[in-house]
């Protein structure tokens, strides 16, 4: 009966590999145990079958005496199998059957009857049929009454691999109690040994037999890392790299960035995409060299040449993006370039020499400058139900190196991408602030750091307060003393935009003297002659005035926020196309509140704005 489930064991095993080589591609259940066999005295016990699968999996035992637990699962895991105690002189066996979908495989159970361990007595010529007293024998005929040989005692060592491909085990088999045994594992090509069930991680050893003993040997694939760099790494990128298993094929590629020509990988290989067979570690770098640069000038002039400054001409590299900038000296407007656009600063794409003239024209006889008193212009603004304030003659600005504040001369001026030249030492004007950068407690307007954190007063507002730029600094052209000036809170801001009498038809994009930005008109409100303004269009060209014409509108208590676009880190986006202004109130996360609109029309105040980012400030007074 044992040869039969033996042969039977040996049958279920082949047809269960034969189909899942068939399947191997398909990825079917798999279902492995660490054991074929148990052997059990007849005093019973338990032993544990270690189980290798990857989905739900069943146990059975043929025989009441035999238990499993558990008698289901899933996954990777043991069956516990328990032998009752045998109290019949006959051995007995049992079959357990553990199942997984198609996939079935078999435990035989066999235990000894009761008293096979010390002898059970046999033929005996002087004592009759003996049953182990002390003149019967043991196991068979004894003639002379004499003393029984102690039968030997063999238990199973059984060796299974975790991995059916990954290697083979030797050294399995039924040895006699204390036979000291080798046994080993051994990987297949790809794979490597990892370690014994028990924690063992020598491939070879030795181990005492005291008992049935089930080891299953764990392998892995081996895998190997492919690292790609590139050289200058500006010069381009390399993708393909990573960790692969043995043998794998893999394809790997450099690709140069603008301005570069990928040369050859440093093995000599010219071929910026290739493969080959991953066989260890491999480490390859893709060379890569500029490509020769065209350069061409950007000549610019004025007419005439009293009417101002440019600047922005020079030699640039082919593709490079130049701001150039007409700037009207005092007593003149700038009208247009000589290709007849108006935008002023404009940007370029460098592709071949450039000349351009920027005209100037004088002012008329009626200029604006004089209408505002210590910086202030005349309109009256709501931004509460109580309480009207007046605006700035322009937006804030700071030249860092003196620590020195002002308001641009004209409502229309913006510095634009200069303000990319940021820095504790630069000489020059910026007007692109981080929120709540007043100077003090070390907040500075010249900061470039990227994190809400280090802005502001964390989450308090800034209004009255020294981080409030126009209450901590004299602006010199504005009184020239502190605390004459606030930044606006998010309320005021929206108030005035949308809460305040016929607030809708009070604001509009526009165009002034070039400059692209946004008209906010006084509480009361009359055109100046032979001037008009529509109200919200979804444009910068609808509302276009001249600086002479500008002059009257704010004479009139216009006030102009023109699109000086915003900064993140030292870089300059949107002049011309959209403007943010601070408020003085701060919003969860570490934002803050501002005032925004955009070429196309759409206007409105925010509770968003990361701190970190450079916007406009344009204070107000009461």
């Amino acid at each position: 009966m044992k040869k039969f489930f033996y042969y039977l064991t040996l049958l279920s095993s082949l047809i269960a590999f034969v189909i899942g080589c068939s399947k191997e591609e398909e990825e079917l259940p798999k279902l492995e145990l660490n054991a074929t066999e148990l052997s059990f005295k007849s005093e019973g016990g338990d032993e544990l079958v270690g189980v290798t699968s990857n989905t739900n999996w069943s146990a059975v035992s043929s025989e009441k005496w035999c238990e499993v637990s558990p008698a289901s699962s899933k996954g990777d895991g043991a069956i516990k199998v328990t032998a009752q105690k045998n109290e019949k002189r006959e051995s007995r066996t049992a079959k357990i059957s553990v199942v997984s979908g198609s996939l079935t495989r078999i435990v035989v159970v066999s235990q000894v009857g009761a008293g096979s361990e010390n002898g059970s007595g046999g033929n005996n010529e002087e004592g009759g049929n003996g049953s182990g007293n002390e003149n019967g024998g043991s196991n068979g005929s004894n003639n002379d009454g004499g003393d029984t040989p102690t039968p030997t005692v063999t238990y199973q060592v059984t060796l299974t691999s975790s991995l059916t491909v990954g290697g083979t085990v030797t050294g399995g088999g039924s040895y006699e109690k204390g036979k000291v045994v080798t046994i080993s594992a051994s990987a297949n090509s790809g794979y490597k040994f990892v370690k014994w069930s028990d924690g063992n991680t020598s491939s070879i050893r030795t181990i005492t037999v005291t008992g049935n003993q089930s080891l299953m040997a764990y392998f892995e694939i081996v895998r190997y890392t492919v690292t790609l760099t590139s050289s200058p790494i500006v010069g381009g990128t390399v993708t393909g790299g990573g960790s692969y298993e043995k043998g794998k094929v893999v394809t790997i590629s450099a690709s140069a960035n603008s301005g570069y020509k990928f040369v050859k990988w440093d093995d000599g290989e010219t071929s910026a995409s290739r493969t080959f067979t991953v066989n260890g570690n491999r480490s390859l770098t893709a060379y890569f060299e500029q490509n020769p640069v065209q350069q061409y000038s950007i000549t610019l002039s004025k007419s005439p040449s009293a009417g101002g400054t440019v600047y922005g001409g020079g030699t640039y590299e082919e593709g490079k993006i130049v701001t150039i900038t007409a700037t009207p000296a005092s007593g003149y407007e700038f009208t247009k370039w000589s290709d007849g656009v108006t935008t002023n600063p404009r940007t370029l794409t460098v592709t071949a020499n450039k000349t351009l003239t920027a005209y100037f024209e004088q002012k008329s006889s009626n200029p604006s400058s004089g209408v505002a008193v210590n910086g202030k212009l005349p309109g009256k603004f709501s931004v509460s139900a109580t309480k009207q304030v007046s605006f700035a003659m322009g937006n804030l600005q700071c030249k860092a190196s003196t620590d020195t504040w002002r308001f641009a001369e004209n409502q229309y001026d913006v510095i634009g991408y200069y303000n990319e030249n940021n820095s504790a030492t630069y000489s020059g004007w910026i007007d692109l602030f981080g929120w709540g950068t007043s100077g003090y407690d070390g907040k500075y307007p010249y900061m470039t750091r990227q994190s809400n954190y280090d802005y502001g007063n964390g989450y308090s507002d800034i209004a009255r307060t020294n981080y409030d730029w126009g209450v901590y600094n004299a602006i010199s052209n504005g009184g020239n003393k502190a605390g004459m000036w606030r930044t606006l809170t998010y309320d005021e801001w929206s108030y005035l935009f949308k809460t305040r009498t016929n607030a809708l038809n009070l604001r509009g994009q526009a165009t002034v003297n070039g400059q692209t930005g946004y008209i906010l008109l006084p509480d009361v409100w009359s055109a100046p002659s032979s001037l008009k303004f529509t109200a919200n269009p979804d444009n910068f060209t609808t509302n276009r005035y001249s600086a002479s014409e500008w002059s009257k509108m704010e004479a009139a208590g216009a006030v102009f926020l023109p699109c000086a676009g915003d900064r993140y880190g030292t870089v300059v986006h949107g002049v011309g196309s959209y403007g943010y202004y601070w408020s003085s109130t701060a919003s969860h996360d570490y934002n803050a509140g501002y005032f925004s609109f955009y070429w196309d029309g759409d206007a409105g105040v925010n509770y968003s704005g990361y701190r970190y980012a450079g916007y406009s400030v344009r204070l107000a007074t009461e």
